[in-house]
């Protein structure tokens, strides 16, 4: 008889929803900090380089969650 499709780990069912949240968290302090101290501010913070891999963060975040997460065994 197969495996069932149990595939779930805790630890990295977590770590997706940890992910998402602080990667959400961090752009929108960035996006809020852009828009309080203009161009220059979010220059001198790597704002520009930090919102592209910040939105792959939650992207993946999203990715390891969706994998890992609790899946139910159909009969």
């Amino acid at each position: 008889m197969p495996k069932p499709a149990t595939a779930s780990d805790p630890a990295l069912n977590f770590t997706g929803i940890a992910l998402v949240t602080l990667c959400t968290m961090t752009l929108s302090f960035a996006l809020l900090s852009w828009w309080l101290g203009g161009d220059d501010y979010m220059d001198s913070i790597y704002g520009r380089h930090a919102i592209p891999i910040l939105l792959l963060g939650i992207a993946a975040g999203v990715a390891i969650k969706r994998f890992y997460s609790r899946r139910v065994q159909v009969d």
